[in-house]
């Protein structure tokens, strides 16, 4: 059930997935087979196949949308060439091969051959890892530009490549950037196009990204108002590029996509979801979602469905919106419950119909992260011998065993035991103790119990049962 490949750690089923919880182990759903009288494995080919298992593990599986600017003036831009095109040269990652894992963008021809005429914008907030020469050389002997590693602020692993840029004298190794700065000029001598790549850096090697799957959609739209369809539309399938590996030596048409040189109106509509970032689990919540239509034209059909949420109660899954006019936003809510502690996604599917009446459809996400709430009861007797007539006091210590400060409620039945008060209510620090007396007496000579439940929200933390031996003391007279 467990395979080992040099310094990569464990490989889990997910079957074992809760078994394993809080273990440093990575999970496949690779399917497991009887590799010697009962005992199941995972069928491996080859060591690559283990590699690439392990580095499915490591990788996102969810990209958040952090390009906030465009990199360059689209104005000046003709055609762009898609993700996995066979366009340049072969531009390869740790996991795939025979592909240009980036993106060209080829200028109209009035900016070919210039130095200071296409712009190059800084499309994240993030900071300057490396600036190196290009390897390919002009004529002149020089390089052609430099290539701009730019880190992604709050995304550790991410990166944004620029290729070919003739870089400000200001723009230094180190510097921290914001989206929309101005870092220079794409070079553009001997050359038809420059390039853009994104990436991560995992702890099992580089993966690239479609710039467009890591794009906002305020920074998509004036992609549609100059033609383009969809995000997919960018790239070619990884299944059907395993099938055609490229040999770039000729051109394929297909490999690009021209962009209308005039802007059309377009629908556009986009879900942002507003949420407490950490919540106390088995807190109920308001989650606010804003549907807004960021083009001109009317969207229709519009829906959002809650298709995953993990141990999460929603009060409802589904929102029918119908029309939806350009510019316009409408505000929802929903109610969250989360009820297990960790971190937690909520996917959220947005369909629509456009402009021309085609559906697009996107998938929105809301991470959240759940503190445990749990509360445990301790240095409870198992066993007690009390007097009948008497009152006698008790000590229950509450323990706060979660993550964060929470209040408890203890509940005491007594079974042939009087108790002067059957709850309490206190407020406990997380991993801090909280000491409750109790009065109670029992009521007849014989057995009795005390029965002790900590509850929080109405939801069961601890219990506990204490066995009470009652005798009453007797006198004679002789």
């Amino acid at each position: 059930l467990l395979s080992f490949m040099r310094n990569y750690g464990a490989l889990v089923h997910c079957s074992l997935r809760d078994q394993f919880s809080g273990f440093n182990v990575a999970f496949t759903d690779v399917d497991l087979i009887e590799v010697f009288r009962g005992v199941r494995g995972f069928r491996i080919f080859s060591s690559i196949e283990v590699l690439n298992e392990l580095r499915r593990a490591y990788i996102p599986e969810v990209l958040p949308k952090f390009v906030v600017h465009d990199f360059t003036n689209l104005s000046k831009v003709h055609s762009i060439s898609r993700f996995r095109s066979c366009a340049g040269h072969e531009f390869p990652d740790s996991f795939e091969r025979g592909s240009s894992l980036k993106h060209y963008y080829e200028p109209y021809d009035e900016y070919k051959g210039t130095l200071n005429r296409v712009e190059v914008f800084s499309p994240v907030n993030g900071t300057i890892m490396a600036i190196v020469p290009e390897g390919k050389v002009l004529p002149t002997g020089e390089p052609r530009g430099m290539r701009i590693h730019i880190l992604v602020d709050d995304y550790p692993g991410f990166m944004i490549e620029l290729f070919h840029v003739n870089v400000f004298e200001n723009v230094t190794v180190g510097m921290k950037v914001r989206a929309g700065d101005m870092l220079g000029y794409f070079d553009m001598r001997d050359a038809n196009d420059f390039d853009i790549a994104v990436s991560y850096i995992s702890p099992v090697g580089i993966k690239y990204y479609s710039y467009f799957d890591v794009m906002s959609d305020e920074v998509f739209i004036e992609y549609r108002r100059r033609g383009i369809v969809s995000r997919d539309q960018m790239k070619f399938p990884y299944e059907e590029r395993i099938k055609c590996p490229c040999n770039f030596t000729y051109f394929h048409p297909e490999d690009w996509v021209n962009l209308s040189p005039i802007e059309q109106p377009v629908a556009l509509v986009t879900l942002n979801s507003l949420v407490p970032r950490i919540l106390r689990q088995y807190e109920e919540v308001e989650l606010k979602l804003v549907l807004t239509n960021l083009g001109e034209v009317t969207a229709r059909n519009v829906e959002v469905e809650v298709i995953s949420a993990e141990d999460i109660e929603i009060d409802s899954e589904t929102i029918h919106v119908g029309a939806l006019d350009g510019g316009r936003s409408l505000k929802f809510k929903l109610k969250i419950k989360p009820l297990t502690a960790g971190s937690k996604l909520i996917t959220f599917k947005l369909s629509y119909l456009d402009e021309e009446g085609r559906w697009q459809v996107e998938n929105y996400y809301a991470w959240i992260k759940v503190l445990e709430v749990r509360g445990e009861l301790e240095a409870i007797p198992p066993k007690l011998k009390l007097k009948v007539g008497r009152e006698h006091r008790l000590t229950i210590t509450i323990k706060n065993a979660g993550q964060i400060d929470a209040p408890f409620t203890l509940v005491v039945e007594g079974v042939n035991v009087k108790v002067s008060q059957p709850s309490f209510t206190v407020n406990t620090s997380a991993g801090g103790e909280v000491n409750i007396t109790l009065t109670v007496a029992p009521l007849s000579e014989g057995s009795g119990e005390l029965k002790l439940k900590l509850l929080f929200q109405n939801i069961v933390q601890s219990t506990a049962k204490i066995l009470i031996e009652a005798w009453k003391v007797r006198g004679e007279l002789h």
